[in-house]
């Protein structure tokens, strides 16, 4: 039974993520009109700085 619980608390965060996630890019894609549309760009950039980032400290 407890099981359960986890399974479901892991799953509603996941979704909260994921709606989190969604409007994070939304926000991106709508407001930097120099990548209007162009989310994948958005991502790459997103990641390489995450990962310059890490590499500093």
């Amino acid at each position: 039974m407890k099981k359960m619980w986890i399974v479901v608390i892991v799953l509603i965060s996941l979704v909260i993520l994921m709606f989190g996630l969604f409007q994070y890019l939304d926000f991106i894609t709508h407001y930097d009109p120099v990548y209007e549309g162009d989310v994948g760009k958005v991502i790459a950039e997103q990641i390489r700085e995450e990962l310059l980032k890490g590499d500093e400290k």
